[in-house]
C-alpha cells in the first residue's frame, strides 16, 4: 500500500489483451475508492509479449492486486502467468477472470499473505471491491505485518542457503544434509552467512558489483525483535519490545522499510546466485 499527497493509494495491475473493455469496471472502482478517500494507481499490460512486461512491472511497482484475464493470447494464457506470479509474488492478491467453473477449485486459494479469487465472466467490480477490502485490512494489521516480515526473512535466508549450495557445488545427494547440518545448524546465523557472503565476494572480486549485504545484520535484528514484540497497551497497531534495556516500537511505516530492505536483498542474492551459475556453465 502506497501513499501519494498524503492519500493512501491502491495499485492495481490489469493484464488483458483488450484493456479498454474494462473501462466500466475501472470507473466503478475509482468511485468506490474515492468514497473511501483512497486513490487508485491503475497500470495496464496487454500480455502479448509473453508476460515479460508484466514481470518488469512487478519489479518496478509494489502491486497490491493483479486483475488477470484468462484469455490473453494464443502464445500464453492467463493461467500460465498466474502460476509464475503466485510462485514469486506471494504478497500480491490476484483476481482471475473470464475463467470457467473448472478453474475455480483449481485456482482459488487463501494463503497467509495473499488471496486468489476466480470470476467466470468479465463483470468483476463487486468481487474486486471485496478483494480490496481484504487487502486494506491485512495491510493495516500490525500482527499480520509482523508474520509477513518474519516469513519473508526466513524465505530470504533459504535463498541465501541456495547461493551457498550453488557456490560450493553441493551434489543433489548431499543437499539435505548440507541444509540441515551446515546451513541451518545452531552456529550458522544470518549474521554468520552475511560474513561468509562478503568473504566470497572479496575472493571473487565481486564486492563492488554486489555491495549492500551488510543490511542482513539489520534484518536479523528486526526478526529477533519482532518475534518477541507485543501489542502496545491501548494501541492495536504498534508492536513494542524491550531488549537489553532498550525499548523498540514498530509501526506500519517501520514494517514497510523492513519489507523494502528484504526485497532489495532478495534481488541482490538472486543476481549473485545467477552470476555464479553462469560463470560455472562457462567454465565447463
Amino acid at each position: 500500500m502506497n501513499e501519494k499527497d498524503n492519500m493512501p493509494v491502491v495499485t492495481i495491475l490489469l493484464v488483458d489483451d483488450k484493456p479498454r473493455t474494462m473501462l466500466t469496471q475501472k470507473k466503478r472502482i475509482i468511485d468506490y475508492l474515492e468514497a473511501k478517500k483512497f486513490g487508485l494507481n491503475w497500470i495496464e499490460d496487454d500480455g502479448k509479449d509473453k508476460a515479460r512486461q508484466v514481470f518488469e512491472i512487478l519489479k518496478k511497482h509494489p502491486i497490491d492486486i493483479i486483475l488477470l484475464d484468462h484469455n490473453i493470447s494464443k502464445d500464453i494464457s492467463g493461467l500460465e502467468i498466474l502460476k509464475i506470479v503466485r510462485n514469486k509474488h506471494d504478497l500480491t492478491d490476484i483476481l482471475y477472470y473470464s475463467a470457467s467453473e473448472e478453474h475455480k477449485e483449481q485456482l482459488e486459494e487463501a494463503s497467509n499473505f495473499r488471496f486468489t479469487v476466480v470470476v467466470e465472466g468479465r463483470e468483476i467490480a463487486d468481487t474486486l471491491e471485496e478483494l480490496i477490502e481484504k487487502n486494506l485490512m491485512k495491510w493495516e494489521n500490525i500482527i499480520f505485518l509482523r508474520g509477513m516480515v518474519i516469513s519473508k526473512i526466513i524465505q530470504l535466508e533459504l535463498n541465501i542457503n541456495e547461493f551457498f549450495t550453488t557456490y560450493f557445488s553441493i551434489a543433489d545427494t548431499h543437499l539435505e544434509n548440507f541444509h540441515n547440518l551446515v546451513m541451518e545448524s545452531g552456529q550458522n546465523s544470518l549474521e554468520t552467512k552475511k560474513r561468509g557472503i562478503i568473504q566470497i565476494l572479496d575472493k571473487e572480486k565481486l564486492s563492488k558489483e554486489f555491495s549492500g549485504f551488510n543490511k542482513l545484520s539489520e534484518l536479523q535484528q528486526s526478526r529477533n525483535l519482532l518475534a518477541h514484540g507485543r501489542l502496545k497497551q491501548d494501541c492495536k497497531n504498534i508492536l513494542t519490545v524491550n531488549f537489553l534495556g532498550k525499548k523498540y516500537d514498530f509501526q506500519k511505516k517501520d514494517m514497510d522499510v523492513i519489507l523494502t530492505s528484504i526485497m532489495q536483498m532478495e534481488e541482490l542474492i538472486f543476481k549473485l546466485t545467477e552470476k555464479i551459475k553462469n560463470s560455472r556453465k562457462r567454465a565447463v
